[in-house]
């Protein structure tokens, strides 16, 4: 299957969530890349893309730094009030 049919199935797919949803992701991230997490995200209704600005790429949510945890809680916090 072509890339554009398999992202239109996955758009298809992710339209049916009607829940909220957070999408984070950080710029470089080679598994789950910010422009693929941005896609998703527009494909759902009622959600909102949040880059994580970390160098750490996939592991900036499995990382020590203050700073990436402090925004992590800050925004997912700020997403569940």
């Amino acid at each position: 299957m072509p890339w554009s049919a398999r992202r239109w199935a996955a758009c298809s797919a992710l339209r049916a969530i009607v829940a909220r949803a957070l999408v984070l992701a950080p710029p470089l991230d080679i598994l789950t890349p910010a422009p693929a997490a941005r896609g998703a995200a527009a494909c759902i209704a009622a959600a909102r893309f949040v880059e994580i600005p970390s160098p750490l790429g996939h592991l900036a949510t499995t990382s020590t730094p203050a700073a990436d945890a402090d925004f992590l809680n800050r925004e997912i916090g700020e997403f569940l009030a």
